[in-house]
Parts: C-alpha cells; sequence; structure tokens
C-alpha cells in the first residue's frame, strides 16, 4: 500500500474474531518535505470504515490525502474482508458489524485521548450511521460517502431474499451483482478491483437483510447527527441506491433549519457529485482530484473552528 509509514497489527474484538487494523502514521519529514501539515498531534485521529467485499488497501490514495493533511488515519479490514477473519460474506450476529465498529472507535479514541473523525463509505457508511444512531458513538466529525442507505432491488430479488433468510440465513452466496465497470469511470481502478484477490463478492441473505433494510433506521433518528457531517454521494450509483443519501440530505437540512438559524457549512455540507459513479474517491479524473479537495478543503475549516 502505497502510505506512509502504514503499520498493521491484529486487533481481537470482543467475540475473540481477529480483524486486521493498519495505523497509518502521520510523518512530519515527508509532510514538510512536500510542504503540507507542520504537526500531525494537533488534529483529531481519523477513523476510516470501507464498504462491503473490500479492505483497507483500496484507499491508498485517500490515506496519503489525510495523511498530508496531518492527519494520523486509522482503518480496519472488517470481519470476514481483507485480511481479518471470518466467513467471507456472513455476518452471525444483526449487530457484528456496528459492535466491531464501535469497540475499534473507543479503543481509539481511548489511546489517542481524542474521539476520532469518521469517514465511511458505502457499507462503512451505513454501519457508521447506525453506530451514530443506535449506540450513540459520537465522532468529532463525520463523514458518509457514497453511504449504502438504499439498494436497488427488484420484486424477483425482494423475494429471493424472503426465501433465503427463510432456509439458508447464513450461507453465503455469490449472486449477480452489479458490473465492476460501474464502480468507478476509472478502468484501471475497475481492473484492479477485478485482479484483487482480496475482494469477495459473496453475500449471506442475512447480510444482505442488513444492507438493504437498515437506512430505514438511520433515517429515523437524523436527530443523532449533532456532530459536524458531511455527506457526498454518487448521482450516477448503480451500487447503492442514491435516493436513500436524497432523502438523508433533505432530512438533515430540514433539521438544522428548524433550529433557526442559517446553516454552517462547517456543520453541514452536503455534495452530490451527479455523473460520479459509487467509488467517488476513485472516480476518473478530473472528479477525483474535486472531489478529494472537496473532502480536504471541509475538514480544513473545521480544523479551524477548533
Amino acid at each position: 500500500m502505497d502510505t506512509v509509514n502504514a503499520v498493521s497489527s491484529d486487533f481481537k474484538v470482543r467475540d475473540g474474531t481477529r480483524l486486521t487494523l493498519t495505523h497509518f502514521v502521520w510523518d512530519e519529514a515527508v509532510c514538510k518535505a512536500d510542504g503540507e501539515a507542520e504537526r500531525g498531534d494537533v488534529l483529531p485521529p481519523l477513523l476510516l470504515v470501507h464498504g462491503y467485499g473490500e479492505h483497507m488497501g483500496r484507499y491508498a490514495e485517500c490515506v496519503v490525502t489525510l495523511q498530508r493533511m496531518g492527519f494520523d488515519v486509522w482503518g480496519y479490514d472488517a470481519r470476514g474482508h481483507g485480511l481479518s477473519d471470518g466467513d467471507r460474506g456472513v455476518m452471525h450476529r444483526d449487530d457484528a458489524f456496528i459492535d466491531d465498529f464501535v469497540e475499534l472507535f473507543e479503543w481509539v479514541k481511548r489511546v489517542t485521548g481524542r474521539a476520532p473523525v469518521v469517514i465511511g463509505h458505502s457499507m462503512g457508511g451505513l454501519v457508521v450511521a447506525l453506530a451514530v444512531t443506535q449506540k450513540h458513538v459520537k465522532p468529532a466529525a463525520l463523514v458518509l460517502s457514497s453511504p449504502a442507505l438504499r439498494v436497488h432491488m427488484g420484486l424477483f430479488q425482494k423475494a429471493l431474499l424472503k426465501v433465503g433468510l427463510c432456509l439458508f440465513p447464513d450461507r453465503a452466496l455469490t449472486p449477480p451483482a452489479v458490473n465492476p465497470i460501474y464502480l468507478s469511470h476509472d478502468a484501471k481502478v475497475v481492473l484492479q478491483y477485478q485482479t484483487d484477490p482480496l475482494v469477495h463478492r459473496r453475500i449471506s441473505p442475512r447480510m444482505a437483510k442488513f444492507i438493504c433494510t437498515s437506512g430505514d433506521q438511520v433515517r429515523a433518528h437524523v436527530e443523532a447527527f449533532d456532530m459536524p457531517t458531511l455527506l457526498m454521494y454518487a448521482g450516477s450509483d448503480h451500487v447503492v441506491d442514491a435516493s436513500g443519501s436524497d432523502a438523508l440530505a433533505t432530512l438533515l437540512k430540514a433539521q438544522h433549519a428548524n433550529r433557526g438559524a442559517p446553516i454552517d457549512a462547517r456543520a453541514l455540507t452536503i455534495h452530490c457529485y451527479r455523473n460520479a459513479y459509487h467509488e467517488i474517491f476513485n472516480e476518473s479524473e478530473p472528479e477525483r482530484t474535486r472531489i478529494l479537495a472537496d473532502l480536504t478543503g471541509w475538514l480544513t475549516n473545521l480544523i479551524k473552528k477548533t
């Protein structure tokens, strides 16, 4: 992984599952040579949560961008993903991914002495949002990237899911999936995804239900989003249904408007990239640079406020 000082270690969560935790340590010499951030210890830590079927190794460019801002970045391969233990595509408990995130969030908070900024992508965005709304986790700031708050499902797919939940809820299958060409307009990103041995496309009915139905729980409790929030999502998303993020955006705007004051961009910013595919941080140029600039610009304004 082409990042500065990436150090991986084992992290055992409460049920004994071993996760691979990676600390992308801010490097003063490198960042000063690049003319970037002067200190890494003045910023909160940053915890990055990846999406379904992938792993932290796919976030190299995003991590480097964050390191150059001065962030110490932490990330982990979710259970059943990447280098972590666990059956591929299976969740044996409905709260397994949420509980893992909460445990790692609290650990990073404890060892660094500060609540981290959290970035969650796709299923990772869903997991983080559920932790905020259900477990009362409060990041220093929250970034949701194309969160899986609603998915494309026809009547036939819904019927199959219902049957699967009754007959084999924890059997991982490889169902017809979205063509990887719709992950990004960058052909190199697509090829790397298709040839990555750590990527998988297996999913059990229980996990599918979790992804397909949990977005409503997030939208029902938007009052929990009382931390600075950046929602950025793809408008031409073939992996998740962008209308889920549209709905959350409407609710968040209404919540802030009800407070009777103009919306502070540092408290709530929403970007919908109408022509972008699902993996906005891996989009083709020049869109990728613009999206990463929106992310770093928002974080910079947030840092100035604090």
